[in-house]
């Protein structure tokens, strides 16, 4: 029990993090519909996503492991079809100019924000159960 607890605190904190971070990431209703998209998105990612896995395996392969970066962002996607406060959009990107780095603007399509979302959720869960275990 301390278990799934544990899971959907941390899918929560990531799920709000993409959010505020990601312009075409929403949702309204405050912490109960965090929560309800956690325990979804923790569903989603306990019974789906293995077998889209293990039939992905050989693109997995070929990719040497990247392919998982689209299988993830797929579940997300899939997370709002489920919980309809949950919104990916497309987005204006307005560009970043660095001493060494320069990108321009560009519309990101839904897609594309699913992706982004995806793996900042991956990155902060990962950082958290890191810290958590």
């Amino acid at each position: 029990m301390k278990k799934l607890i544990r899971i959907i605190l941390i899918n929560m904190i990531a799920v709000g993090v993409a959010a505020y971070i990601v312009p075409g990431i929403s949702y309204s209703g405050g912490v109960q519909t965090l929560a309800l998209i956690a325990v979804v998105f923790a569903v989603i990612n306990l019974f789906i996503k293995p077998i889209i896995k293990l039939l992905a395996l050989p693109v997995e392969f070929l990719t040497l492991g990247l392919f998982s970066t689209a299988i993830n962002a797929a579940m997300f996607y899939l997370t709002t079809r489920f919980v309809a406060d949950l919104k990916i959009s497309g987005f204006q990107f307005a560009g970043l100019s660095m001493p060494i780095l320069t990108l321009q603007a560009a519309y990101i399509p839904f897609w594309g924000t699913a992706l982004i979302g995806s793996v900042i959720i991956g990155i902060i869960t990962t950082l958290l159960y890191w810290i958590t275990d």
